[in-house]
């Protein structure tokens, strides 16, 4: 997102990673929804057994296995910068908004965005963002969490809040 800042000239903060981290324009935290630290190893195992790579996304930090994985390029440049390459998760299991299982095998990809929802429930989201990936994050972490973030910031009142309003108005 940090590219976007200058050309858009963004003031508002800005979510990243399905609405896991909401930072302010220098790319500081404002507030984040990590995935709970003793998911993120068995993600990554359950990425693994279906041939997934797993990136790890933790603040302005972007890891991967393997440089020259599946989409690593695309996406650097997408993204604008350069990921770190990691020897494993070790040090990594804090603070993660967002694991990545990446794989040209879509069907594994979809088999493993499968074995996520029925393995880990509700504790965590899995969703598959492109064909060859699946995101996996907070449960929260998604765009009505950071409508409402905003909307509570800049007190704009919700859809309920505004028809409470309009019933008080009209019974009175």
């Amino acid at each position: 997102m940090s590219m976007l800042i200058e050309p858009l000239n963004l003031t508002t903060p800005i979510a990243a990673f399905n609405g896991g981290i909401l930072v302010n324009r220098d790319m500081s935290v404002i507030e984040q929804r990590v995935i709970p630290e003793e998911l993120v190893v068995p993600v990554a195992d359950l990425n693994r057994s279906f041939g997934l790579d797993t990136w790890v996304y933790r603040g302005a930090d972007w890891f991967i296995p393997d440089p020259k994985g599946a989409h690593v390029a695309r996406e650097t440049a997408t993204v604008r910068f350069e990921p770190k390459v990691m020897e494993s998760l070790d040090g990594l299991t804090t603070d993660v908004a967002k694991l990545v299982g990446v794989s040209d095998d879509l069907d594994a990809v979809a088999r493993a965005s499968q074995a996520a929802h029925d393995k880990f429930g509700d504790h965590v989201a899995a969703a598959r963002s492109q064909p060859y990936y699946l995101d996996v994050t907070h449960p929260d972490a998604n765009k009505g969490a950071v409508a409402k973030y905003l909307s509570r910031r800049y007190s704009i009142p919700t859809d309920r809040h505004r028809d409470n309003r309009r019933h008080a108005q009209t019974t009175c």
